[in-house]
């Protein structure tokens, strides 16, 4: 066989190698929670880890949520539209659900403002436990579309 044909065969070999290890090296840092939560709260995927992350910080009853990038842009703002966010509460052992309404809790660094907003807050004395599990579902307008925001805390929400 020509070496010019040899060559080609080689490179293609090593081209579908690298192109397999970067799809493994993305799996695995997707399942061994490498996205970083820059702020210390869990992260919630919204939809699929592509489109975006809720970030989530519940501490002594106040409750933080910043909308954050898809993948591993975790650290980059995302401002949705809603003025206010609707939380539907479970508390892990509690059988009486509860509603928790967000504010637009906007970053003035960022020229943020209500109704431009990537930062949101909230206050219930109910989850002022220690070591608090909860989950929670709202509607919110993400990226131009009306999703569904399931929050997992604090292990943080993933369907895919």
């Amino acid at each position: 066989m020509n070496i010019k044909i040899k060559f080609f065969f080689i490179i293609i070999a090593l081209g579908a190698i690298f192109f397999r290890l970067s799809i493994v090296t993305e799996v695995y840092a997707h399942e061994s929670g490498a996205h970083e939560a820059v702020h210390g709260g869990s992260l919630n995927v919204i939809g699929c880890c592509e489109a975006g992350h809720a970030e989530v910080l519940a501490t002594e009853g106040s409750v933080e949520v910043w909308f954050v990038g898809g993948g591993h842009d975790t650290n980059k703002s995302v401002r949705i539209k809603d003025e206010e966010i609707k939380l539907a509460v479970s508390i892990a052992g509690v059988k009486e659900a509860f509603d928790l309404v967000l504010k637009a809790d906007p970053l003035k660094l960022a020229e943020e403002s209500t109704g431009d907003c990537s930062h949101f807050s909230g206050f219930d004395k109910r989850l002022g436990e220690k070591n608090i599990l909860f989950k929670a579902k709202a509607k919110i307008n993400y990226k131009g579309k009306k999703v569904e925001l399931i929050i997992d805390y604090p292990q943080g929400y993933g369907n895919d």
